[in-house]
This record gives structure tokens, sequence and C-alpha cells, in this order.
């Protein structure tokens, strides 16, 4: 896909960006960020980000979710605008990364394996947090 910026304000508008992948090399490029310095801040090598960000390789929704709500945490944009291309491109959280909202029985698999179902919904923590944090609704 052919990518097209224009800034104004010092905001990006897409032209012909319909990728989440072409909107989050665009937000790295407007950054000055590299992928390596992106896999340094989201704790993976540069060859992972390399594949995330290629066209070569397909993903289940769930991991490809996570990506995007991980990669616009680092990137400091609403994971929204990631994943759509809708929402705000300006920074809206500082620190933080994507949880699993999970419900009681999915607790252990993922503090002990890492492990969330498919059809797990990810949010996004606004506070510097775990790997195994995650959310959960008590009621």
């Amino acid at each position: 896909a052919v990518v097209s910026t224009q800034s104004t304000g010092g905001l990006i508008r897409k032209m012909a960006m319909t990728s989440w992948k072409d909107r989050v090399k665009v937000l790295l490029k407007k950054r000055k960020m590299t992928q390596t310095q992106l896999a340094e801040k989201l704790g993976v090598t540069k060859p992972t980000v390399s594949i995330w960000l290629g066209n070569n390789v397909s993903f289940t929704d769930k991991n490809v979710l996570k990506m995007q709500y991980e990669i616009a945490t680092v990137l400091n944009v609403d994971p929204q605008y990631i994943i759509s291309g809708k929402g705000a491109v300006e920074p809206t959280v500082s620190i933080g990364r994507a949880l699993p909202h999970l419900s009681d029985g999915d607790i252990a698999d993922w503090v002990v394996n890492r492990i969330a179902p498919d059809d797990v919904v990810w949010r996004n923590c606004p506070v510097d947090c775990s790997e195994q944090a995650f959310c959960l609704t008590v009621t």
C-alpha cells in the first residue's frame, strides 16, 4: 500500500492508508523512532517487530489486537487509531500496557503460563504494570 501523509498542526491525516501496520510505520517516522527502539520499549526483538509490521505473516485476531494495544501504548496514541484509523493521534497515555480482561477461571492460565482465551478482550492499562497483570470485573 502506498502511504502518504500530510502533517497539519501536529496531526497526521491519512491518505490511502488502509493497514494498521501502515499507521504504525507512519507514527514511528513521526516520532523519529526506529523499529529497534520500538522493540526495546515493547520488550521484544527487532526481528519480532519486523515480522509484526511485515506483510508475509498472518496472526490470530487476538494476537493482532494485543500487538496493536501494546504498540499504541508505546507510541502514545489511542489504540483505536492503530486498530481502525479512528481515535486520537496525539498522546493519550504515557506508560502502560495491554491487559487481558479475564474471568475467574482464566486467571491461573494467565499468571502461570501467560495464556489468555481466544475471545478475551484486551484493555489498555495507563500505568506501568507487571506482565502478569490482568483485568477482572468483580460484581
